[in-house]
């Protein structure tokens, strides 16, 4: 289940290290540490849909971590969810 406090931050870096470690490309490391965090329990296949968006670039590490931090804002603020900046 959801903590009490999603931390947004971890969600940055989750993503972030995903995304350097070079296990997936952007969209994908979102994907799965939105999932991680939010306990969603995807399937591979779902996580596979976000493989679209191949993006690679010397910035993308910190676009993707800015991504999954402004969507586990959204969803915390939608679900009505706490969470720390």
């Amino acid at each position: 289940m959801i903590n009490n406090v999603i931390d947004l931050k971890k969600v940055r870096n989750m993503a972030e290290r995903y995304y350097n470690d070079k296990e997936f490309y952007c969209a994908e490391a979102v994907v799965c540490s939105l999932e991680e965090v939010f306990d969603l329990e995807l399937s591979e296949d779902m996580i596979d849909k976000a493989c679209g968006f191949r993006l690679r670039t010397i910035d993308s590490k910190y676009i993707c971590g800015d991504v999954a931090y402004n969507c586990a804002k959204f969803i915390c603020h939608k679900l009505g969810i706490n969470y720390k900046e």
